[in-house]
C-alpha cells in the first residue's frame, strides 16, 4: 500500500498499473491513473489496520490518504483487497468509507506533514 501510495504522490502511474490485480489492469489505463494528477499534492498516509490471510493468498489493507486538490484538502479513507499473483501482492479492489471528502483539522491538530507542528500554524 505505501509503495502505492508514494507511486501517486511521485507520478509513477506505470508502477501503479502495474501492481493492479491482472483482471483489474485490463480495464484502467495510464491516462485513467494520470487524470487530475496535476492539480493533486499528496500530503500523507497513515496505515489504519492490515490483514492477510497468507493460505487463500488474500490482505485487506485499510488507511486514510489525505490529498490536496485547488487548495483544499481532502481525505480518503479507504479498505483496498489485494490478492497474490505471480508471488507479488496486487491491488484487487477499494471500498470507500463515507467518513471521506473535505477535511476539516481538529482545533490543535498536528500537521499532516509529520513536522509535529499544529496544522494551523504550518501547512494551512
Amino acid at each position: 500500500m505505501r509503495s502505492r501510495y508514494s507511486a501517486y504522490a511521485t507520478k509513477h502511474f506505470k508502477y501503479v498499473l502495474d501492481t493492479y490485480a491482472l483482471v483489474r489492469r485490463s480495464t484502467i489505463t495510464l491516462q485513467d491513473l494520470s487524470q487530475g494528477s496535476d492539480e493533486t499534492q499528496w500530503l500523507g498516509l497513515d496505515v489504519i489496520k492490515t490483514h492477510s490471510d497468507e493460505a487463500h493468498e488474500a490482505a485487506e489493507v485499510e488507511f486514510i490518504a489525505y490529498y490536496r486538490v485547488c487548495n483544499i484538502i481532502y481525505k480518503m479513507h479507504e479498505r483496498s483487497t489485494f490478492c497474490r499473483e505471480e508471488n507479488t501482492w496486487r491491488y484487487d479492489k477499494g471500498l470507500l468509507f463515507e467518513d471521506g471528502g473535505v477535511y476539516k483539522p481538529q482545533r490543535n491538530a498536528l500537521c499532516l506533514c509529520g513536522s509535529g507542528k499544529k496544522f494551523k500554524k504550518c501547512c494551512l
